[in-house]
């Protein structure tokens, strides 16, 4: 079962809303977050700390985002789930 919610996370001084869907994946899960229109895969690693899973195929479109906004990203999803 997908859940779907709206991610807040604190970036440059200001609280943004990212739309966000939770999928169980085996033992484990992964969250999906919409940031500029281009779906980003995090997952948690071997110590719980989520990591953005990128194709190659894709990595071409995500390199326009801020690398910042996505480790915020990141432990925004820490704070809440880990």
């Amino acid at each position: 079962m997908h859940e779907t919610f709206d991610l807040p996370v604190w970036y440059n001084g200001k609280e943004i809303m990212f739309p966000a869907e939770l999928q169980p994946y085996g033992y484990t899960h992964r969250i999906t977050v919409h940031i500029e229109n281009f779906p980003f895969i995090f997952e948690p690693d071997e110590e719980k700390n989520y990591r953005a899973i990128i194709s190659i195929e894709d990595q071409k479109k995500a390199e326009k985002i801020d690398k910042q906004l996505l480790q915020t990203v990141a432990e925004t999803l820490q704070d809440l789930f880990g």
